[in-house]
């Protein structure tokens, strides 16, 4: 595992230096003076720096519920525009009013078509409506600048001196504190303006409702399994749970506050990995006693192994080929959208979650490596199913998911370092525990005859009629009852001094010391690597940037790809990027993407000044985009 770890480190950097993006050019300002424009923050660099050329600076400010209110207005005109009767497309408001009322009244057929929920979409529309008016009077102070110079070292350069805190924007002011910026698409600029106590609030509901789903998965394991006998529905219970708790998580995360997508994707991934290594691996180990360990019926641990791993390679395989959901929207949604950007929305297909994808080869190299003492064909049902979910991935990645943004490598740093690490310290935990519980029959064998239960013993036989005699005399091996799971003993680690009558073998004994021993090593350098890490990072000095000696391309260079940061949300209910700043004041060639309608369709600001023109002055409508909104400034490089 540390081989794998030492390897993906490796390639994480390759690939790094071989791809050049727009990160790589620029840089974030986390404490920038709260009231500056894109074209000030130029002539601070070129004027207080030598040799540098800033290409882009967007101007970030606090307008967060702003920016999610104009979305969420959006998304319910969307929902209007789906529920008027056949005929109406206007969404004007007067419009709209004629159609509610008519609606709230019964006239005609309209009820029938529209339904009852047109008039609670018309008042949603009318509050939201007045909090964004509301929003949008006052001045947003700036929280974040996205500077883009011409070259990689200038950059480097100008974070080196930077991070020496010497530097400040007003002469007066603080420092000016700044780090590598994040992709472009890996900024989620609805959220850049949260606190860290935001941030950290916003976590609690949705772990609270993960380890809720995972108690309430726990019991419905336990009823298929010890209650009502039926292991296969508990395999396919788990491998369901697997399935469909990622769209649970995602709909919890959605309302966490995360200021880039790569830490979302790192919160989705721990919610992932919980639930699933547990639901997966640790629930049929706790339900199951100790003597079925090694039993072969249905309800025994063996079996239910092997189900598992027969569920994860049929059941979740045969989900992501089939796509069920996606192939209907396609074919039967999509030809009867009501318009364009409807069917757009069925036809992109789902995006790629990295964290799931993570998770889903953790787990499976988890199950495998945990029980792998008792059932070794563990090993090579896990890799048959890693390499099957290789090809199914690939497969996906070219004809079924949708293009994925640029999220950094925040994930796989995490599961590197950390996930990872834990898979192997788990082995290295319950691994001892199965070498030293062999027979797993907690009988141990006892030296002394108990005179006390010589006799004949009539039984009844299960396999013949009648009854079956027993007798036991001084011939007769006895044993005796004795725990042989040391883990449930809570003893640490497994060493055979902790057996209360002795069932080990000596070749048993000798093993289960040495691997507990070794499994304790393991433990410890995992440990002291992680809190390690933290106390290095905890007293490390100013971070130095490496500027190569071989100059890249300058940014103006990269042909026809000159995407810079351009505040953009997502939504769920469009095909492309709502865009929170004015189009208007920068080259649309700046745009990553590309759609058959002009960018002023998508632009926020021009909503926000639609809204303002019903009640304010010319004043406050005219300079919405300056006061409430980010601003995003372009300069062509000078050669």
């Amino acid at each position: 595992l540390n081989l794998i770890s030492i390897y993906i480190e490796k390639q994480e950097k390759e690939l790094d230096d071989q791809e050049q993006t727009v990160k790589d050019y620029s840089i974030e300002i986390l404490n920038p003076p709260e009231d500056t424009e894109p074209e000030e923050w130029k002539e601070y660099f070129m004027t207080n720096f030598e040799d540098i050329d800033v290409i882009c600076c967007t101007v970030a400010v606090r307008n967060d519920d702003l920016v999610k209110s104009l979305v969420k207005r959006r998304e319910i005109l969307q929902q209007i525009r789906r529920a008027l009767p056949p005929g109406e497309s206007s969404l004007d408001k007067k419009d709209l009013e004629v159609i509610v009322r008519d609606v709230k009244e019964d006239k005609g057929c309209k009820k029938i078509c529209c339904g009852k929920g047109l008039p609670k979409l018309y008042d949603k529309l009318l509050m939201l409506e007045q909090k964004i008016k509301d929003l949008a009077v006052d001045d947003k102070p700036v929280t974040s600048v996205f500077i883009t110079f011409s070259r990689e070292s200038s950059a480097r350069r100008v974070l080196n001196i930077l991070s020496e805190k010497r530097h400040s924007f007003h002469e007066g002011d603080k420092p000016l504190c700044a780090k590598e910026a994040a992709e472009p698409s890996a900024v989620r600029w609805q959220d850049l303006s949260a606190s860290r106590c935001q941030i950290l609030k916003s976590l609690i509901v949705p772990y609270l409702v993960t380890f809720l789903l995972l108690g309430l998965s726990t019991i419905l394991v336990y009823i298929l399994r010890r209650a009502l006998l039926k292991p296969v529905y508990a395999s396919f219970a788990v491998s369901g749970g697997n399935f469909i708790f990622p769209m649970v998580a995602k709909a919890l995360t959605d309302e966490e506050f995360h200021r880039r997508e790569g830490k979302k994707q790192a919160s989705l991934y721990i919610k992932y990995a919980v639930f699933r290594w547990i639901n997966t691996v640790w629930i049929i180990f706790i339900i199951t006693p100790t003597p079925s360990f090694l039993m072969k019926e249905k309800q025994d641990l063996l079996p239910n192994v092997y189900l598992q791993f027969f569920a994860e390679i049929v059941t979740i395989t045969a989900m992501e080929i089939t796509d069920v959901w996606q192939n209907i929207k396609r074919h039967f949604l999509a030809p009867r959208s009501k318009t364009q950007e409807d069917m757009k929305n069925c036809m992109r297909g789902n995006e790629i979650d990295l964290a799931e994808r993570y998770t889903t080869i953790t787990k499976v190299l988890l199950l495998s490596l945990f029980y792998s003492p008792l059932y070794p064909g563990a090993l090579f049902l896990g890799a048959f199913a890693i390499l099957l979910n290789f090809f199914v991935d690939k497969f996906c990645l070219m004809r079924s998911w949708a293009p994925a943004p640029r999220l950094g490598k925040s994930v796989s740093s995490m599961n590197r370092k950390f996930f990872l690490s834990a898979t192997g310290v788990m082995m290295a935990t319950v691994n001892p525990y199965m070498w030293a519980g062999f027979n797993f029959d907690n009988l141990c064998a006892v030296d002394g005859k108990m005179e006390t239960y010589f006799g004949d013993y009539e039984f009844l036989s299960l396999n013949t009629e009648g009854n079956v005699t027993l007798t036991i005399d001084n011939e007769t091996q006895m044993y005796q009852y004795c725990e042989q799971n040391l883990l449930r003993r809570g003893r640490f680690p497994a060493l055979p001094r902790f057996q209360r009558l002795e069932w080990m073998s000596s070749g048993q004994a000798l093993g289960t010391r040495i691997y507990g021993w070794v499994g304790l090593g393991i433990i410890g350098k995992f440990v002291l690597s992680f809190f390690g890490h933290i106390i290095a990072n905890f007293f490390a000095g100013k971070k130095k940037y490496k500027i190569e000696n071989t100059e890249k391309p300058p940014f103006f260079a990269r042909g026809p790809e000159v995407h810079v940061y351009i505040p953009e949300v997502k939504s769920d209910a469009f095909p492309y990027p709502l865009v929170a700043c004015s189009v208007k004041t920068f080259d649309e060639k700046l745009f990553c993407w590309q759609s058959d309608r002009p960018y002023t369709d998508y632009d926020l600001t021009l909503d926000a000044e639609a809204l303002l023109e019903e009640d304010s002055t010319e004043d406050e409508v005219t300079h919405i985009a300056d006061r409430a909104f980010s601003k995003v400034g372009y300069w062509e490089a000078s050669d």
